[in-house]
This record gives structure tokens, sequence and C-alpha cells, in this order.
């Protein structure tokens, strides 16, 4: 009878407010637990503080404090703790109990105590005192325990000793209980890498798979532990294979070192499960599909449908749209037998056919160069200095993070992107990214600076868009003649004429740069392909000076 009315009763009293005057029946049971708390059994006394905790009443509250700070029982002193937790804002005249509970005999009651305090919004410097004292208990539980109180509330560098002993402890509960504070932190510092590496390698397998999760947070600042995680795509637990997948998959662009082993795992790994999830990491690895096509392609052939979808998926989402991939999905359409399998086959095939028709990829005049050896050493850094920027700045190494960082004029992240390896030669949307970065130039030093950088590492002067220009052609007009005697050093050709007949030497005239203009005559242009309308492409009367000795009519 006693539960069924406490069921009738729960769905009621969650909904009333606290102190609000109670009905006879809620009266009645109330005054019984009350009574119950004075009862000798343990058991009795624990139920009564376990139900108590849905009267939001002021009785219930004063009842639970003076069980909390005066029972001999400790599980009751303890559930004590955990229903005024449960009351939330209500069990805010319990305070002073709960501050005096924190010197309680027993850890867990303090722990209890701790978090119902700063669940109420309690000064932290009142608690967490109590709790830093329980990382120097004698028993390895209430360490661990004390440390998960601590995580998010204390630098995790302090609790990190206590942990780092826990994971060596012969008790495989309590090195589950550590690794299980490791995954549940939101941020970790780089200290805590070493830790969570050796403990890929424990013995029990729940350890290992919050370790490896663990490793998500760190990102690409984690690089450290890919050969680990790389070991760990072989571990015999599947939950393993697959958190190691994820901190992979977190890593970006700086785990495409992985991508054998991905491909290992795409082909041969036994759970489905874990295969889908490996694909999924080409997305993120290798965003661009330079390395990851071939692997899609493979996936395509996988027994399980989700794994086939997934792959599917994931070429979509490749920048620049993989056209290869269009003939291998037409001949795998005809086999298929999933509808959605199907439907996905069928929008690679489309999108393919869009892609040949609009000419969407672009074609580099020279090619992409493929390592970060700048042609002149001015605005290089060490490799390890530039990842090391790129990974405290979370930069992953791809299309689109170079060009945000060329339009926003991050010149650091340009340069630092060049010199890990990143192509000066990249294209986007029919352009290079040095004739973006001139044809945007306003003067600022930071633009200059990246087109420097870009001239360094090898970016070609010559590269021709669809109206025949090239950089140089729009570094006469916009440019100051440091940076055109740079491009020259660099192979530009001087005589550049547009599809609208413009050149070189007629964009330079019509923006009135005479400097230009003079250093374009004085370097050996010449006059051969220029338009009628030359002499009037300036009323600058030095320029139609210098364009008169030259020779122009």
């Amino acid at each position: 009878m006693r539960i069924i009315l406490l069921v009738l009763f729960v769905s009621f009293t969650l909904q009333t407010a606290f102190g609000e005057e109670l009905s006879k029946d809620e009266r009645k049971l109330l005054n019984m637990y009350l009574k119950d708390l004075k009862k000798g059994d343990d058991s009795e006394r624990y139920e009564a503080v376990e139900h108590l905790r849905y009267y939001r009443h002021p009785e219930s509250v004063a009842a639970l404090a003076v069980a909390l700070t005066n029972d001999s029982s400790v599980s009751v002193r303890n559930r004590a703790a955990l229903s005024l937790y449960e009351l939330e804002e209500d069990a805010r005249p319990a305070i002073p109990a709960l501050e005096q509970a924190l010197k309680d005999s027993d850890s867990f009651v303090r722990l209890n105590a701790g978090a119902t305090l700063l669940n109420l919004d309690v000064d932290e410097n009142t608690v967490l005192p109590a709790i830093r004292q329980l990382l120097q208990h004698p028993e390895a539980r209430t360490q661990v325990a004390a440390a998960r109180f601590l995580s998010g509330n204390v630098p995790f560098i302090e609790i990190l000793p206590v942990l780092d002993t826990a994971l060596k402890n012969p008790d495989a509960e309590i090195r589950v209980d550590a690794s299980k504070v490791f995954d549940d932190a939101k941020e970790l510092p780089q200290e805590a890498l070493p830790v969570l590496v050796q403990s890929l390698k424990d013995p029990n397998a729940e350890v290992r798979k919050n370790a490896a999760s663990a490793l998500d947070v760190y990102e690409s600042r984690g690089v450290a532990a890919l050969p680990a995680l790389i070991a760990a795509l072989k571990d015999p637990d599947s939950d393993v294979r697959s958190e190691a997948v994820d901190a992979i998959t977190s890593m970006g662009t700086w785990g495409k070192d992985a991508l054998p082993q991905v491909g290992d795992v795409i082909r041969k790994d036994a759970d489905p499960a874990v295969r889908r999830n490996a694909v999924d990491a080409l997305e993120w690895v290798d965003p661009e599909g330079r390395s990851s096509v071939p692997l899609l392609l493979e996936a395509l052939k996988d027994k399980d449908p989700e794994v086939r979808e997934k792959s599917l998926e994931v070429m979509a989402s490749t920048r620049p749209f993989p056209v290869d991939a269009v003939a291998p999905a037409q001949a795998t359409l005809a086999s298929e037998t999933d509808e959605d399998v199907k439907r996905l086959l069928q929008r690679i095939i489309e999108r393919g056919e869009q892609e040949k028709s609009y000419g969407v990829r672009g074609k580099t005049n020279t090619g992409v160069i493929d390592d970060a050896t700048p042609k002149r050493p001015g605005t290089a850094m060490p490799k390890e200095e530039a990842i090391r920027i790129l990974q405290e700045k979370d930069i992953q190494m791809t299309t689109d993070e170079f060009w945000h960082s060329v339009h926003e004029a991050d010149a650091e992240v340009v340069k630092a992107m060049l010199s890990a390896g990143f192509p000066a030669n990249t294209e986007l949307q029919n352009s290079s990214v040095l004739m973006i970065t001139v044809r945007n130039y306003d003067g600022d030093p930071a633009r200059r600076e990246i087109i420097e950088a870009l001239l360094d590492f090898g970016a070609d002067v010559n590269y021709k868009d669809e109206n025949e220009t090239t950089p140089f052609f729009h570094a006469a007009e916009r440019c100051d003649v440091e940076i055109l005697s740079a491009m020259m050093k660099a192979g530009a050709v001087l005589e550049v004429r547009s599809k609208g007949g413009a050149t070189t030497l007629t964009v330079a005239a019509m923006a009135n740069n005479v400097e230009t203009v003079r250093l374009l005559l004085k370097s050996g242009y010449k006059l051969k392909n220029e338009p009628e309308w030359l002499m009037n492409s300036t009323k600058n009367p030095e320029i139609l000076a210098m364009l008169r000795k030259a020779g122009a009519k």
C-alpha cells in the first residue's frame, strides 16, 4: 500500500511549489517517514530518507539535515546527502548541515555533501579544500572519487598524479574508475597524453576504451599519440578499435599518417560498425580525397549496406568532387540491392555528370608542388615550428582552411601551412591562390607577406585563368614595384594579353602606375601585342612620354 501511495504522491509533489500546504494523505505519508527516522533499524531509516526526497517541504528538508549530521549509519547519512542534492534549490535551508557534513568521518558523505553544496552555488572555496584532502586518503578508491569530483572544478593537472597512480593499481575496477575521469573531462593538459597512451596497453578492455575515447579532446594536439592509436586499431575489442578510429578522426588532417591502417580497418575489420566508423574518418583525415577515394571505392564492395552508404556520403562531401569515382559507381549500381545505397549511387552519378559538364575542376598550368621546399628562404620556418603553430590554433591542413586564412589575411597561418607542406599552387573555383591574393591586394602588410610567402614557395606567377590573365598581369595594376620585381625574379612573363585585349602594360597605364610602367619598359617589355588604344589608356603625361619613347603610337 505504501508503494502505491508513493507513486501517486510523487507524480503530484514534483509539480507543487516548496512549502505548499500538504493534503491530508500527503501529511499522513510525511509523518510516517518522519517517524521512521527515529527507529532503530538502519534499513527503515534509509528508506525514510530516500522517500523524503519527493517532499518539497520544509519539514522534509529539516529532517534530512538532521539525518545527515546526526544519524549513526553511514549509508543513511550518505542517502540524506543525495536526497538533498535531488531537492535542488529547495535544499538551501540545509546548507549549514551540508557544510558540517564536509567534516564527516566517511569520505563519500563528504563528497556527496560537497556536490550538493556546489549544486546550490555555495562558494567553492568552502567546499574544495575538504575534497582536496581526500586526494591524500589511504584508499585508492576514495582518491579516484575525489579526483572525479574535482575534475572540472580545479586544473586537471592537480589531480593527474592521483589518476596516474590509480591507473597502475592492480585492481581493475580502480583503473576503470580512473580512466572514466579522463574520458569525462572536457579538456586535458598535454601532460596527460603519455598517461593515456600507456593506458591503451592496459589488460582491461574498458580502460583501453576509455583511454582511446579520452584522446578525442586533444584533436590536433594529440598527434604524439597517433602511433599508439594506430596500434589500437588491431585491439581484440571492437569498442577499443572504434574509439581509436574516433580519436584519429578528431585529429583531422593531422591524422593522415594513419590512412593506410584505417584502410586496413575498412577492408578487414570483423565489426561492420568499426568499418563504418573508419569510412567516416576519411572525410576528416583526408577531406580532399587525395588518398581516400580508392578506399571509398573499396568500401562500396562491403557486405554491410550501412558501410556502403557511409562511403557514398563521404564521397559526396569530398572537395573537389572525385569525378573518377563516377564510373565505378555506375558499375556498382547494376548489382546493388539496397534501396538507400541505390539512391546515393544515383546522386553520385548525377553529381559527376554535372561536374563534367560545368567544368568545375580547374586545371593548373604547372601542376601542384608536392613538397614544402621553398624556392627562396625568405618566409620559410622550420617544419616543427609550423606544425606547432597550426596545432595550437587547431588549424587543419585543408584547402578550406588555407583559403580562409588567405581571405582573412592571416599571414602567420598561411606561412605555417606552406612551411608544413601545403601546396602553394592550390586552386579553387578556377583560380590560383596567388591570383586571388594579388587581385585583392590593397596595400595591407599582411597580404604583402602572403604574396611574398607564396612566391617563396614556388607559386606559379604565370598561371592563366579563363580570361588568359596571370597573377603578374593583375599585379601590374594593383601592386608596387617591389612585388612586381619579386614576381619577375620568379620567372614572370611580362607580356600578357587578356581575351578582352588588355595587356600588362595597358592595365598599369590605366591605373596611372608610373613606376610600374617604368619597370616594365626598363625590364625589356616588348610592345608586340598591344591594343590600338594603348595611347588612350591614360592621360598621365609622364606615362605617355615613356610609351612614345618606347615606340608606341
